[in-house]
């Protein structure tokens, strides 16, 4: 039996800068394949990448009962399959794909029986057309999944700048409040200091001069006090200031923190615009699919 020829084209295209009125509509062109040329059927195809497409192809063999039917991730073939839509005889496919750019890609099939070349046929188109708007539909899908994903993780960065920034403020504003008790501390601790440590210098005196030993231990016991009494002091100051120099450290790296927090807030509230955006656009592209 003679074998006539039938050759069919998909180009995967991204839709963006595309008119949407030309996506998955078929067209006839001129191609070859494998030694094989004559007419072909091209359709655009939205987001879908290779494995999708031969995977359609391959779904679409084997609802025709292909006898022989093999893929690989590029390339594949179907004998003696018979599409009544477009031949009453049994056919030979052979596909191939092929990578146009980043966003486009190209599934070239091929329907053999003689050399009648059958591809510009209605049927032949029809089918092409519903098997990219099939694929493109599930990519598309997937496509808006993705950046709504994209822009719930940046909402969710949002929040995360929104927390560290009220973080930041309690921070400063506790060490503020540190700052300025520490202070007062200091500043009350210095008076008592001069109290303490004059009469530390009078008890000493009066110890000296002391001969009764009644009288010298009642000396020594309060003179032990206040010495307690002034190093406590010295301590509470130590104390004070280290608070002071650690609160102010805190606050200048929380204020950086907060210069910092402010930039990545504005660069991911400008992200998330350009992400509704985005994801507006796949909505829009998916309507054309429904």
């Amino acid at each position: 039996m003679k074998m006539k020829v039938l050759l069919v084209s998909l180009l995967a295209f991204s839709i963006t800068g595309l008119n949407a009125q030309v996506l998955n509509k078929a067209e006839i062109v001129n191609a070859s394949i494998d030694g094989a040329s004559g007419d072909a059927v091209k359709v655009l195809v939205n987001r879908a990448e290779d494995k999708d497409l031969m995977d359609a192809w391959r779904s679409l063999m084997k609802a025709y009962d292909a006898e022989d039917l093999k893929t690989r991730r590029k390339k594949g073939s179907a004998t003696n399959i018979l599409i009544p839509t477009i031949s009453t005889n049994k056919i030979n496919v052979y596909v191939e794909v092929e990578e146009e750019s980043k966003t486009a890609l190209s599934l070239s099939s091929i329907f053999v029986e003689g050399e009648l070349n059958l591809s510009a046929s209605e049927a032949a188109k029809n089918m092409m057309t519903v098997l990219a708007r099939e694929v493109s539909l599930e990519a598309t899908e997937d496509h808006l999944k993705e950046q709504e994903k994209a822009l719930s993780a940046l909402k969710s960065d949002l929040k995360d700048l929104k927390r560290d920034k009220e973080k930041a403020e309690r921070s400063i504003e506790k060490c503020e409040k540190t700052i300025k008790e520490s202070e007062k501390q200091l500043k009350k601790n210095d008076k008592e200091q001069v109290e303490v440590q004059g009469n530390v210098e009078k008890l000493s005196e009066d110890l000296a001069k002391t001969t009764d030993n009644e009288e010298m231990k009642k000396q020594e016991k309060k003179l032990f006090s206040a010495q307690k009494d002034l190093k406590n002091l010295r301590r509470s100051n130590e104390k004070s200031t280290k608070n002071i120099e650690k609160c102010k450290a805190e606050i200048k790296e929380n204020q950086y923190e907060l210069k910092q927090n402010e930039k990545d807030t504005k660069k991911t509230e400008k992200q998330i615009k350009e992400q509704e955006k985005m994801v507006e656009a796949a909505k829009e592209e998916l309507n054309f699919y429904r």
